[in-house]
């Protein structure tokens, strides 16, 4: 259950989805990180997220419970209106917890998968990706 003071004011610190569509160096799987059979989607990562890392722009990143298994990624922000952007799975290897992000945009429905690793502490969700140069 989140703190009262929590419900007005998330203190999230996200480098997320903003990337994605700003950067060509993402970089792309063909097959997502397997998901066991048994697994669960992340719960702690339902609701919206208020994006602050070095963004100019307001962004709110939005996971919603989905069909199968899957979870439905949102991105609100001033130019973004087409909304889910993503389906996503959880997965947790080890300690560390990743998300199979698939882009629901037909033009890149078929071009693979993003994963990103996260961590959820307290009520910040703090989100890494990969770098292709390194």
């Amino acid at each position: 259950m989140m703190k009262p003071r929590a419900h007005l004011i998330y203190n999230i610190v996200a480098v997320v989805v903003f990337t994605l569509f700003c950067s060509a160096c993402e970089v792309i799987f063909i097959n997502p990180l397997p998901v066991a059979p048994d697994a669960k989607p992340d719960e702690r990562l339902e609701g919206k997220w208020h994006a602050r890392h070095k963004i100019e722009h307001k962004l709110d990143v939005q996971f919603e419970s989905g069909a199968n298994m899957l979870m439905n990624v949102s991105i609100f922000s001033e130019d973004k209106t087409q909304n889910p952007v993503f389906t996503m799975t959880t997965v947790k290897i080890g300690k560390r917890c990743y998300m199979n992000l698939k882009p629901t945009d037909k033009k890149y429905e078929n071009k693979g998968y993003l994963i990103l690793r996260y961590e959820v502490e307290g009520n910040q969700l703090i989100v890494w990706m990969l770098d292709e140069r390194k």
